[in-house]
């Protein structure tokens, strides 16, 4: 969210292959599942895709990235590197939307997405730590979006636990629940997040028809690994699985994430972190569930997936 260098390096580069999809990920090990009112997850081959287009193909699709503060000097985070970082994404998924005749690799079916970049207010401030990359970033095509913090630390009830914690927990604290946003966005029928560390290499085809068809049911993807679709997907995310110990509910990688927009969805995980109904004693995690144990768990990487697994029908 906030840089490559942000977060923790230890672990190996990977690719994460899913249908027609390959995105280059710097990131753990973690399988894609996809979210209804659950989560289910197979670890071994699939077939091939089958999912019938669905009628429309003028859906809107946007691609999300979130700033949530620029670094210095020669940081991974300074602004010169993040602007080739947000050109080189950019450019992955532009080319995948050109005309056929001028492509050289698979093309999407679906009219190009817009671009967004949503920086955290004060770094996108005169003088903030990202000003200097906002031009470039308009140069490129995104749409420039300042905004607040979701929560801040004092807000958050409970017993105290959150509150004295979200601040330092994962890269960037509370911050990260910038990335919530991507349900706000509902002009769009499906929303991608990325990290800047990323780059799209085939086309999510199979993900936006899953999630914009009026009924997937009968589809096959192998985020499904060869079942058939509920009726209805939500989402599509990764788990990071070495994250917590086996038999644990684990969090999400909050580097990649293709989702319906959903005010409602953005405001009941809003309301849960304010609640701030969560323990570590006995590994009750959010509101009793034990999600949110692992690293990040107090911002998107726990709230999520507790959202998905445990919340009701919006």
């Amino acid at each position: 969210m906030r840089s490559v260098g942000s977060r923790r390096r230890h672990y190996p580069q990977v690719v994460l292959v899913v249908s027609s999809l390959s995105v280059l990920i710097l990131t753990q090990l973690c399988f894609l599942v996809f979210v209804t009112n659950g989560t289910d997850r197979l670890p071994y081959p699939s077939p091939p895709s089958s999912c019938p287009p669905p009628p429309r193909l003028d859906a809107k699709i946007a691609y999300v990235v979130v700033l949530s503060g620029c670094g210095g000097g020669t940081s991974a985070s300074a602004p010169h590197f993040l602007a080739d970082a947000a050109a080189v994404l950019a450019w992955s998924i532009q080319r995948l939307h050109r005309s056929p005749r001028e492509a050289t690799v698979a093309v999407s079916r679906y009219p190009a997405p817009d671009l967004h970049a949503l920086v955290h207010d004060e770094a996108a401030a005169p003088g903030g730590s990202c000003s200097s990359l906002l031009p470039i970033l308009r140069s490129l095509n995104y749409t420039v979006t300042s905004l607040p913090s979701v929560v801040r630390p004092s807000m958050i009830g409970g017993d105290g636990h959150v509150r004295d914690r979200i601040g330092r927990d994962g890269c960037c604290g509370e911050l990260e629940l910038l990335k919530l946003h991507v349900y706000n966005m509902d002009k769009y029928d499906a929303v991608v997040y990325l990290d800047l560390d990323a780059v799209v290499l085939r086309p999510l085809d199979d993900l936006f028809d899953t999630i914009i068809a009026p009924s997937s049911s009968g589809c096959v993807v192998k985020a499904r690994f060869g079942r058939p679709l509920p009726p209805r997907v939500d989402a599509f995310f990764t788990r990071d699985y070495r994250l917590v110990p086996i038999g644990r509910p684990a969090p999400i990688q909050g580097g990649f994430l293709v989702v319906r927009p959903s005010p409602p969805a953005y405001d009941e995980m809003v309301q849960a972190i304010l609640r701030g109904n969560y323990s570590s004693a006995g590994d009750y995690g959010w509101e009793g569930t034990g999600h949110g144990l692992g690293y990040g768990g107090l911002t998107v990487q726990g709230i999520l997936p507790w959202f998905y697994d445990e919340r009701r029908e919006l």
